[in-house]
């Protein structure tokens, strides 16, 4: 069973391209300042940890069985939940584990994280290390949020010829919102207002509150530096953004 679930992830690399993989895995370390991972679903690294700590490989060293024990939860809560979980070792430093599927399956888990938290900071005091990231919690999930869009937009993608030119379009498109941090409902939104849909036919397309469509329509003209539903409008039809089906 343990070498199936190292085979699962070995494949997802594979045909991803282990070298895009680690150079996206350094950029978006180093963007981020965090550090981060990808192993398989038996614990085996798949990629070079990018900003590794040297403060937790000198814990990891010093105090194996009790990582050890710690990371293999962590791997069960994912395989289990097949959702991203944020936890927070005993040494007070917080980390995520990201799930990583293909064709639906989860193959993977991306280990992220190595901060202190701001909002327990106070709590910590002289237990902060030198250099050790400090972050808030609402950035921290910023940056899990854009991390689990990407990997979706991967899977979603895996199989798509390029061949297809209208499919090619769409995906640069999806690439740009990424760029921009929309969320994949933003992304949702924006194809409703190509279509020339109202706040109020939004809502009801995709089953949420009229105040929630304002929200994400304010969100999403504040991150596309567009001053109204117009310019989206006219940004969607010169890049041929295609229909929500």
């Amino acid at each position: 069973m343990k070498q199936v679930n190292s085979l699962k992830g070995e494949k997802w690399v594979k045909i991803n391209g282990k070298r895009k993989i680690q150079s996206f895995q350094d950029s978006y370390a180093d963007l981020f300042n965090i550090s981060l991972g990808m192993i398989s679903l038996d614990g085996k690294p798949l990629t070079v940890w990018s900003n590794s700590s040297l403060f937790c490989n000198y814990i990891i060293k010093n105090n194996n069985v009790r990582c050890k024990q710690e990371k293999q939860h962590i791997i069960d809560c994912v395989s289990e939940k097949s959702e991203t979980i944020k936890y927070t070792c005993y040494m007070k430093i917080t980390y995520f584990a990201c799930p990583i599927f293909l064709n639906n399956d989860l193959v993977a888990i991306c280990l992220g994280g190595g901060v202190y938290l701001e909002e327990n900071k106070d709590l910590l005091k002289d237990n902060i290390i030198q250099g050790m990231p400090i972050m808030s919690e609402s950035k921290l999930n910023d940056i899990i949020t854009l991390l689990e869009n990407i990997f979706n937009l991967i899977d979603s993608n895996k199989n798509v010829s390029f061949s297809d030119d209208s499919r090619k379009e769409e995906f640069n498109q999806e690439i740009f919102f990424l760029d921009k941090k929309l969320t994949l409902r933003e992304m949702e939104v924006v194809k409703l207002i190509n279509l020339g849909m109202t706040n109020k036919e939004i809502c009801v397309k995709l089953n949420i509150s009229e105040k929630t469509v304002k929200t994400h329509v304010t969100n999403i003209l504040r991150k596309l530096k567009m001053k109204d539903r117009l310019e989206v409008v006219i940004f969607c039809k010169n890049n041929k953004a295609h229909e929500i089906k």
